[in-house]
């Protein structure tokens, strides 16, 4: 074999290895499109019509669920009761009230509800570094929620910046797990059962070699639902889901179990920041980790039309069902715009808060999946 051969063979051979370099750079640094294409199907599609209920909502309207016959709403901007319960046998009739705004027992300065328990609840005290576990208790035929008790935990620093962990909810009979959104140290964080610390977990929707933890926080936070030992978390911006489990008896941490794309994500990094173009198809704004299923609250809809559904008050108007081994269940077409959600224990029906133009709730039945 000739030496001009051999030449020309290592020069082809380096001329592959370069070009394969620039393709793994690309993609690291954010030349990011990932098109799922055919991908982004589900095994059913249902179109849902919702039934409303005529009662007032009080404003901006910040979590609903469900406990037995008992709905009850959250809401931020106000003073006084900033929780009201309603009856679901009756109507949606108002029964009970609670909360106020303040830093003394059963008082919030900015709640946030985070884990439904069988006859409880958890809320998140936002900027506070606080959670309080809230009971369900009937007095004299009057329904009452009242505080049982509290804890704080510590701020977190990244890049010299404090902030808290969000959604923080009971993960198991030992521990506690929130959002910190941290890609360096972990985008989860633990904590025992007195809210001390324990580690950061977990890997972050997107790798970005130029991006800092603090544009994480902003940009790729999300939304975390807690049932038992696992949990899910759903970004904001674009169509990603993670599912983590904490095994019986095993590891006292919690492992990746499977994660999803489930639309397209189009991106640059320029100037400490993921550019999300308008390809990137999807945006989320809720998810309920339940026995059965998986339900995402998710609007889809090229990235620029986003906001001009947000000012015209549309909202979302899908719900993405999975499995807990990540299969694409079903998609849920929905009639009414929701900003926020709520699947009973049974899996039977979806509550949701809608906006025409007040704050309503609307009711959907769930079809046998």
């Amino acid at each position: 074999m000739s030496a001009g051969y051999n030449k020309l063979l290592i020069m082809a051979t380096n001329s592959k290895l370069i070009l394969l370099a620039l393709s793994v750079i690309c993609i690291v640094i954010g030349c990011g499109d990932s098109n799922t294409g055919s991908k982004n199907v589900f095994l059913k599609r249902y179109l849902l019509h919702g039934s409303t209920y005529d009662n007032d909502i009080v404003m901006r309207p910040v979590g609903i669920f469900t406990i037995d016959s008992l709905l009850f709403i959250v809401s931020s901007g106000i003073h006084d009761n900033f929780g009201q319960i309603f009856n679901l046998n009756k109507n949606l009739e108002q029964v009970g009230v609670f909360g106020n705004i303040g830093q003394g027992p059963g008082e919030f300065l900015n709640p946030e509800p985070t884990f439904v328990g069988d006859d409880y609840f958890y809320m998140q005290n936002i900027n506070a570094c606080e959670i309080a576990k809230w009971g369900i208790y009937q007095t004299n035929g009057k329904i009452q929620a009242s505080e049982i008790s509290r804890l704080r935990f510590q701020r977190y620093d990244i890049s010299g910046f404090g902030t808290e962990s969000r959604r923080v909810s009971p993960l198991g009979d030992k521990n506690f797990v929130g959002s910190i959104c941290d890609p360096e140290n972990g985008f989860f964080i633990l904590f025992d059962n007195n809210m001390d610390y324990i580690k950061n977990f977990g890997k972050p929707p997107i790798l970005g070699n130029r991006i800092s933890a603090l544009s994480y926080l902003r940009q790729l936070s999300g939304y975390l639902s807690v049932n038992g030992s696992s949990f899910v978390f759903v970004a904001k911006n674009i169509p990603y889901i993670a599912c983590y489990h904490i095994e019986e008896g095993g590891d006292t941490f919690p492992t990746l179990k499977w994660e999803d794309t489930y639309g397209k994500i189009s991106y640059t990094v320029e100037n400490d920041r993921f550019n999300f173009s308008n390809k990137t198809i999807g945006r989320n704004i809720g998810v309920q980790n339940k026995d059965k299923y998986i339900y995402i609250l998710n609007i889809d809809a090229p990235r620029d039309q986003l906001r001009l559904l947000y000012e015209s008050g549309v909202g979302a108007k899908t719900i993405l069902v999975f499995d807990h081994d990540g299969g694409r269940v079903a998609r849920f077409d929905i009639d009414y715009g929701l900003y926020d959600f709520w699947v009973s224990k049974d899996e039977k029906t979806i509550y949701g808060i809608t906006q025409n133009p007040d704050y309503m709730v609307v009711k959907y039945d769930i079809p046998e999946l």
